[in-house]
């Protein structure tokens, strides 16, 4: 597949914008540079293509222009050959269109991507620097693990080691064989723990019965002592209230007795007892206000008679307030002048010194040397232009001497050269393209780094076979052996961990049955000493021996047969008493005997199952050994069946590299004859061009003799380039000199031009001066326009001060004041009279106003003591007193009957309630009879009783509490099935986890044998492409790559130039980024030749890539582009020349330019 072109319609920033990719090149590499300054849309660019290809996402980033309804992007792709065209618009379905806007299915574009998804594709081919970084991170990961890391390159995947890591942790945390801190141990344990919780709460029906019975019982009991507790309380509750009621009894005659002299009072208005206060407090107060007032009027009265008034003044105030803006102006002026005078001085002392320093001291009218601003601008503009115009001319004069020594030296270069080889220019790019061709080929190094290959196998080689001791023999007697696989391993593994667990089940029966033997029979024994002499068997001798009395004592029927058919009888008699006062102990020791038969018989069957599987499993064993035995003698005593497996892996890694040394070989005899065709076709080549070779040399000193013909050709065609393009310069700088005398001679005429129809012409100053008369002339404008100025200002100000001094004068002969003196102290006398004449004025008003208020409260006062006195007159009649003490008097003894009745009613309710009765009357007679010293004694009787039953009531509480217990210890309630389902739940856990496990066992194992198949189908190939790779990328520094076993595996090593070599983890971060880049380069080769090649984007990864490193990468890239389209995206300008310089044939596309 390849991107022909991809349109951005509306898209993130871009509008109608387009990329046109073009067609693939006929030959070369297929490389693209799209260049934009940031945030120009690159990333943009890359989200745009992955959405062409698999449609935008639901939420889209890039919908901040054009909003989703309008977003739309175009593209030609070329699938199978063809270019097709296609539009992706922003839908959740049918959004891929064909030109004319009909749908497509998404298979129109994913058919030819083989299943990669979007995640897919961005991992395997796209590169940016958090991938790069990433990958670097991954090789420190995977501790250089080669399978690992070749498959992470040409899949994308740099995570599979730690994926498979976290796999297995996950399944050795649910089991592992030497493990006991596991999820399946703890299930166990638990399972076993419900086993026991199970069989503690399981009872029999009768017992379950007697402990109902027992617990119904013992609530009834509890339930009639409450009742009996709550009865006394209840009594004793009455007896207190009417206790309590005897003395208020006593409080409510007591009142009553203090009513009887109150009973006659009259009873007042409502709110008279809230008044009288106020009116005692208005009626002082009233009269102390009169005597104030009459005090005051006379006071006012007296003030208003020694008052003296001034009428002249007071006609003069008005307008002499007119002359305060005179005053103030008066007062400015007289302190302004004198630095009026002073300033009016200095500024014309500058404009002296101004005219001193230009020259013209003695003009008559220094108007006259101003000159006009649209003059002083172009001259101006004249003088700055002056340097600039100066300088050119001596710049170009200088650049045309140094242009005309370039060209001599040029050519005298060119004519010391060497002369080229005679050759046609197809021969020389013929030999051109062989040259590239065997240089990117380095036949020389593959064939050096194969041999080095076969001395590193060989090394491993002896060092893998000496690790497979104690077993002794050679490579090929370790092919020829045949092992067990790992899948007849892994059932050997499985049938000695059944066995195992098997013995230990049964194990476990046994000791638990005889547990519950032991048990059993000890409870046999208790139960014997409980029911008396003998059991059910023992009772029937002792009645067939009374049976055998009596018809012994039948067939005699004398004394002695009597005597023994009564100790016969008396037997029979004390045995089935005995039994009938043990009948429960009878029936429980019958059922423990039968349980302690079945358990017998269950413990002999669980030893023999033990035995036989402990016969099986020995057996199983013995014949693992002598398997294990046969291929390595030894190895099982002292390893077990672990070490067997890891001498299996040994075994691969010794077979594996005895293929590696068989792999160099035949690398080294393909590089053989890859060198020698290479020599004749380059020898052939030669030939063609004309030039003199020796067969009999090696490649490498026919390929310098060639390098070294073409450089001394390259070199004459740029000398030959050089002198051209110094002859252009020189010419280039001679029209520039012309150029720069013109333009001085024009801006003379344009000076004398400026300078005429002035007083400058005339003087004609040097260009320098122009600037600093011009600065000099400006600044006399400004200072003549400041005197003239100062001296309005200064006339302006003396007028203004004549003026006030007339107005001052008229106004004291008005007044018959003296007129001479200062001015400021005659306005200050008229002043001082006004206001004087003002202040009496006002003094009279005020005292006229404060008197008449003074009659107007007086009048308000009489009518405000009327009201009152009225209200002082109706309380003391009412009274029939004199005043209003006597009033309060009879207030108070009023309010004290109020309280008594009070009191008398509070008393009756309470003795009511008490009693319990709704009549009061009533309620006090029985009261009033009774004994209250026997209602006490009752109490206290009661009260001790109620004592004694909460105490009972406490101890039935208790066996009722306890019987609870017993009767749910039980599990009466289904306990016994809830724990019986926890058991079975766990036992389903138990077997999901079980799967799980052996689902991922096998995973494990599989994903872990196709990394060593991938690693072994493409590891010789990938590994010369990446050793090559880094080669070049890391120009030299290291010559390639080569991997080492290990006990772990196969480690990638990095060869350095001096003879060196460092593991993967040993590099620097930036060398692990480099090599990083070298496997995906080695990955997208191997891609591209199983698969149809698609366009490989990178995202500015050089960012830390310095000139030379940043060259190398563009060359990989150009070799990738030899199987299929690269496009690399940068922001970086100078990356530009460096791609055209490694690829010629680089297109570049900016994203700067519309």
């Amino acid at each position: 597949m390849r991107l022909d072109r991809l349109g951005l319609t509306r898209y993130g920033r871009f509008t109608g914008r387009s990329l046109n990719f073009g067609t693939r090149p006929a030959t070369g590499p297929d490389l693209h540079i799209v260049y934009g300054p940031n945030e120009a849309g690159k990333s943009t660019t890359l989200a745009a293509y992955l959405d062409l290809l698999y449609g935008i996402g639901a939420q889209s980033p890039y919908n901040f222009l054009h909003p989703y309804a309008t977003m739309r992007i175009e593209g030609e792709l070329e699938l199978e050959g063809q270019a097709r065209a296609f539009t992706r618009i922003k839908k959740p379905q049918n959004s891929l269109l064909d030109p004319a806007d009909q749908v497509l299915p998404d298979a129109a574009i994913l058919a030819e991507l083989g299943g990669i998804t979007r995640d897919a594709y961005r991992t395997m081919f796209s590169l940016d620097d958090e991938t790069l970084v990433a990958g670097g991170e991954s090789i420190l990961a995977s501790r250089g693990d080669l399978g690992q890391l070749l498959f992470s390159a040409s899949a994308g995947l740099a995570e599979l080691g730690q994926r498979l890591e976290r796999l297995k942790q996950e399944a050795d945390a649910f089991h592992k064989p030497s493990g006991r801190k596991t999820d399946l141990a703890a299930m166990k344990a638990r399972l076993a723990v419900l086993k026991d919780e199970r069989e503690a709460i399981d009872t029999m029906a009768s017992t379950y019965a007697r402990l109902v019975e027992a617990e119904t019982t013992a609530a009834a009991a509890y339930d009639a002592a409450t009742a009996e507790r709550g009865r006394v309380q209840a009594e004793i509750d009455a007896l207190t209230r009417q206790l309590g009621a005897l003395p208020r009894l006593a409080s409510l005659r007591a009142a009553r007795a203090d009513l009887v002299p109150l009973a006659d009072l009259p009873e007042p208005p409502a709110g008279w007892a809230a008044e009288l206060p106020v009116l005692q407090h208005a009626d002082i107060a009233l009269a102390t206000r009169r005597a104030s007032q009459r005090d005051e009027a006379s006071g006012l009265e007296r003030q208003l008679a020694a008052l003296v008034e001034d009428p002249a003044a007071l006609a003069e105030a008005e307008a002499f307030d007119l002359l305060d803006g005179l005053a103030a102006r008066d007062r400015t002026a007289a302190h302004d002048l004198p630095a009026r005078y002073l300033e009016r001085a200095e500024v014309e002392r500058t404009i002296a010194g101004l005219l001193a320093r230009i020259g013209q001291a003695d003009a008559p009218d220094p108007h006259r040397l101003l000159i006009t601003a649209p003059r002083a601008a172009r001259l101006m503009a004249l003088v700055e232009a002056r340097s600039g115009i100066v300088a050119r001319r001596a710049t170009a004069e200088a650049e045309l001497v140094a242009a005309r020594a370039n060209l001599r030296e040029a050519e005298s270069r060119q004519g010391d050269g060497a002369t080229p080889p005679a050759a046609s220019p197809e021969a020389i790019a013929r030999l051109a393209a062989t040259l590239k061709s065997l240089r990117a080929a380095d036949i020389d190094g593959r064939l050096q780094r194969a041999r080095r290959d076969r001395t590193a196998a060989e090394t491993a080689l002896a060092d893998s076979l000496a690790a497979l001791a104690p077993w002794q023999g050679d490579a090929e007697a370790l092919a020829l052996m045949i092992v067990p696989d790992a899948a007849e391993i892994a059932a050997w593994k499985a049938r000695l961990e059944s066995g195992a667990g098997e013995v230990t089940l049964h194990r476990g029966d046994v000791d638990r049955l005889g547990t519950q033997l032991a048990r059993e029979a000890a409870e046999l024994q208790a139960l014997a000493a409980l029911a008396g002499p003998g059991g059910d068997h023992e009772a029937s001798a002792i009645r067939l021996q009374r049976e055998a009395a009596w018809a012994h004592h039948r067939a005699r029927l004398d004394a002695d047969s009597a005597t023994a058919f009564e100790a016969a009888m008396r037997r029979d008699d004390i045995a089935a008493n005995e039994r009938l006062a043990h009948v429960a102990d009878t029936a429980r020791y019958a059922q423990v005997t039968q349980a302690h038969a079945i358990t017998k018989a269950e413990h002999e069957r669980a030893a023999a199952l033990l035995a036989a599987a402990a016969e099986r499993l020995q057996a199983d064993r013995q014949r693992v050994e002598a398997t294990v035995t046969r291929f390595v003698p030894g190895l099982m005593e002292t390893a077990g069946l672990g070490g067997f497996e890891t001498w299996l892996r040994r075994r691969e890694r010794a077979l594996d590299t005895r293929m590696d040394i068989r792999a160099a070989d035949a690398a080294a005899r393909e590089v053989e004859i890859i060198d020698k065709a290479a020599k004749e076709r380059l020898v052939s080549v030669l030939e063609e061009a004309g030039w003199a070779c020796d067969s009999s040399e090696s490649l490498a000193v026919l390929q310098a003799g060639a390098e070294a013909g073409l450089e001394t050709i390259t070199a004459a065609g740029a000398l030959q380039r050089q002198v051209i393009e110094r002859q252009g310069e020189v010419d280039r700088r001679v029209r520039a000199h012309a150029e720069a005398v013109a333009d001085d001679d024009a801006w003379s005429a344009d000076w004398r031009a400026a300078l005429a129809d002035s007083w400058l012409a005339a003087v004609d100053p040097p260009v320098g001066a122009v600037r600093e008369i011009l600065d000099h002339l400006t600044s006399l404008g400004t200072l003549l326009g400041k005197v003239a100025s100062l001296a309005d200002r200064i006339g302006k100000m003396e007028s203004d001060r004549e003026a006030y001094r007339a107005t001052l004068v008229e106004r004291a002969e008005r007044l018959g004041m003296a007129s001479d003196g200062e001015t400021v102290a005659l306005a200050q006398s008229i002043r001082g009279r006004i206001n004087a004449a003002r202040d009496a004025d006002k003094e009279r008003i005020a005292l006229s106003a404060r008197l008449s208020d003074n009659a107007a409260a007086q009048a308000a006062h009489a009518r405000e003591e009327a009201v009152i006195r009225r209200q002082i007159n109706a309380m003391t009649e009412h009274f029939g007193v004199e005043g209003l003490a006597e009033v309060a008097h009879g207030l108070a003894a009023i309010a004290e009957r109020s309280r008594l009745l009070a009191e008398i009613r509070t008393a009756e309710q309470e003795i009511a309630a008490a009693l319990g009765m709704m009549d009061a009357s009533e309620a006090e007679q029985v009261l009033a009879a009774t004994d209250q010293e026997a209602l006490a004694a009752k109490k206290a009787a009661l009260q001790q009783r109620f004592e004694d039953l909460v105490g009972r009531c406490q101890q039935l509480f208790a066996e009722r509490s306890a019987a609870t217990d017993r009767l749910a210890a039980i599990g009466g309630d289904g306990a016994a099935a809830a724990v019986e389902a926890r058991r079975r739940t766990l036992l389903v856990e138990i077997e999901e986890g079980a799967l799980r496990y052996l689902r991922l066992r096998a995973g494990i194992g599989a994903a872990e044998a196709a990394l060593r198949l991938y690693r072994e189908k493409h590891r010789s190939q990938m590994m010369a492409r990446a050793s090559e790779a880094f080669q070049t990328i890391s120009r030299g520094a290291y010559t390639g790559l080569a991997s080492q076993a290990d006990k772990e595996g196969e480690r990638l090593i990095a060869l350095v130039a001096g003879g060196g070599s460092k593991a993967a983890a040993e590099l620097s971060k930036g060398t692990r980024y480099q090599l990083y880049l070298a496997l995906r380069v080695a990955g997208y080769h191997e891609f591209a030749e199983t698969r149809r090649a698609v366009p490989f984007i990178a995202d500015d990864i050089m960012e830390s890539f310095d000139d030379f490193r940043a060259e190398e990468a563009f060359r990989l890239f150009a070799g990738m582009a030899e199987v299929g389209q690269v496009i690399y995206l940068t922001h970086h300008q100078h990356l530009i020349p460096i791609a055209e310089s490694v690829c010629p044939g680089v297109r570049v596309h900016r994203l700067d330019i519309d």
